[in-house]
């Protein structure tokens, strides 16, 4: 998780922020990470895409959603 600090900024504001930085990190990093994620058997394909607006969900949206897909989260 990746909290974010700054004056006068709302919460859409800092998840703006969040997600320009999460965005910019894939680039910069995923050609210096590439033996090590091949090793934990992790498809890059999808981090190469990564670029906002991320989805945005509250908590009980995300939960249906994991539970839709076989989690046993509650």
């Amino acid at each position: 998780m990746l909290e974010a600090e700054m004056a006068y900024a709302t919460n859409q504001d800092s998840m703006r922020l969040q997600e320009d930085m999460v965005s910019r990190l894939y680039p910069t990093s995923l050609p210096t990470a590439v033996e090590e994620l091949k090793a934990l058997e992790r498809d890059i394909i999808p981090l190469q895409r990564v670029t906002p607006p991320f989805i945005r969900m509250d908590y009980g949206e995300a939960v249906k959603t994991l539970q839709g897909k076989g989690s046993t989260i509650q």
